[in-house]
């Protein structure tokens, strides 16, 4: 990747994480935890989308491969499957 790929792709990586953070600023947590349309999909499942994406590839950036390696490291454990639904699930349970 050249430099200035490196730059656009972080310049339009800033501009969309802006974009989502103007929809969702100045929203009460109720109005951030509620679906908009027939979707489950809301605003705070995708700003903890990103977040944990981000999270995701900044310990790549850091650790290389490693940061994505599954169980012990011992290449006997079978890949975890992920449960898509749950993912948008907050900590306490609700979406």
């Amino acid at each position: 990747m050249s430099e200035q790929e490196r730059t656009d792709l972080i310049e339009a990586l800033n501009r969309h994480r802006g974009f989502l953070l103007t929809t969702a600023e100045g929203l009460t947590e109720e109005q951030a935890r509620t679906a908009s349309t027939v979707s489950a999909l809301t605003i705070g499942a995708l700003l903890k989308h990103v977040a944990d994406t981000e999270e995701q590839w900044m310990a790549f950036a850091v650790r290389g491969a490693d940061a994505f390696a599954w169980g012990d490291g011992d290449g006997d454990d079978a890949q975890e499957e992920v449960d898509w639904a749950s993912a948008f699930i907050g900590d306490d349970g609700s979406a």
